[in-house]
């Protein structure tokens, strides 16, 4: 008989240890400052995460440049400014022994905030996003290019903060998960057409090679690797 998996049972996940099986999913707060930047209810928010026993906590989804932003109030990671506010919440959580996940993403036309940016928004091709209404520019090999450096950087920086792993955001319409489906992703480079291309800029390897065993835990495929120090 197979044995019972308990929920206050310790575990092993793809070499992150964790206390137990609690997991705290990312969900967006609307509890950010207009730069991304942590207030003092959402860090109160994860601390009380923390004190109730929770395992691993996945933050809400952080946009990692200004014009990947999906939504108000929404935190941030993309630059060194974010770190040490992070990092005072991560020393906590590992006071209590628990794990902490950074979740990123980029929104692209799903997001709807091209009225209140100046950046151009992007995406596979120049698709009409259905939920929007936004009609995207089909970004070049470079732009693409430069997004995947965006995302590394990102990974590096969560390693200084001090989180123990990364969560790609590849679901829910947003950008990368736009260049999985045909519907958005008409593109006939090494970034479209076949099932081995369209993921290409979310799984390239180079992308998250931070470190020997650098986390990611994917949202669309869920392998899960650590962040070691």
């Amino acid at each position: 008989m197979m044995q019972q998996k308990r929920l206050f049972e310790k575990t092993h996940a793809g070499g992150m240890d964790v206390k137990n099986r609690f997991v705290r999913s990312a969900v967006w707060m609307r509890w950010a400052d207009d730069r991304g930047h942590l207030t003092p209810g959402l860090t109160h928010f994860y601390r009380k995460l923390v004190d109730g026993g929770v395992g691993t906590i996945l933050t809400g989804y952080t946009y990692i440049e200004p014009s990947g932003k999906a939504n108000f109030k929404q935190a941030a990671f993309y630059d060194d400014s974010y770190v040490d506010e992070w990092r005072e919440l991560i020393d906590y959580a590992h006071a209590h022994d628990t794990r902490m996940v950074l979740q990123v993403a980029y929104g692209g036309s799903q997001s709807g905030m091209d009225k209140e940016h100046p950046y151009a928004v992007f995406g596979p091709s120049a698709v009409r996003n259905p939920k929007t209404g936004i009609t995207p520019v089909e970004m070049t090999v470079a732009d693409i290019k430069e997004r995947e450096h965006t995302f590394a950087e990102a990974a590096k920086r969560a390693r200084r903060a001090g989180f123990d792993g990364i969560e790609v955001h590849a679901a829910h319409g947003y950008l990368l998960s736009q260049f999985l489906t045909p519907y958005f992703n008409y593109r006939t480079d090494d970034y479209g057409g076949s099932i081995h291309n369209r993921p290409r800029c979310v799984s390239c390897n180079h992308c998250w090679d931070t470190e020997p065993n650098s986390c990611i835990l994917n949202r669309k495929h869920l392998d899960v690797k650590v962040l070691k120090k």
